[in-house]
């Protein structure tokens, strides 16, 4: 009863520092799981995958123009825009867990490879991490957490195409 009364009495800032840092720690936690995947799709992109997605290569080509805005779009705007549309929404309306982890999968994946002539190839590549942000979207119910990965991994992606 003792502790109630004194939450009660916490000062809203620090309820908020607190929330915030809950929230930075599991994000961290996360990122810190989905290291290996990225590790493992990173491999298996690396070695298995030949040539580069029409995808790739339209980001390749407008990163080229623009670095700085495109490592921003990249990094932020879109890994928001994009676990919005491709896991929160769907979990509005899909709860089973894994017909949601493979549909947004297949579709987030889809979406990339839409006018490539080798979709089909490429749609496999893409699939590896959706997989992964799908179930701890499914497990976490935090679209943070899949934001961050998403982040993360763009982070990576984007500093490979500058080191290139």
């Amino acid at each position: 009863m003792i502790d109630y009364a004194y939450k009660m009495l916490e000062p809203k800032e620090e309820k908020i520092d607190k929330k915030i840092k809950q929230e930075l720690k599991k994000i961290a936690q996360e990122i810190l799981f989905f290291i290996p995947v990225l590790l493992l799709s990173i491999f298996v992109t690396s070695f298995f995958m030949i040539g580069i997605s029409a995808n790739q290569s339209s980001i390749n080509e407008s990163f080229n123009t623009a670095p700085i805005l495109n490592s921003i779009i990249i990094i932020i705007i879109v890994p928001i825009i994009e676990e919005y549309i491709f896991r929160y929404l769907p979990s509005k309306f899909i709860k089973n867990k894994l017909p949601y982890i493979i549909i947004t999968s297949v579709v987030f994946a889809a979406a990339h490879v839409i006018n490539d002539p080798n979709a089909f190839y490429y749609i496999w590549f893409y699939m590896i991490r959706p997989l992964y942000y799908g179930y701890r979207y499914y497990k976490t119910k935090d679209i943070w957490v899949t934001i961050s990965m998403h982040s993360l991994n763009n982070l990576i992606a984007t500093l490979l195409m500058l080191a290139s």
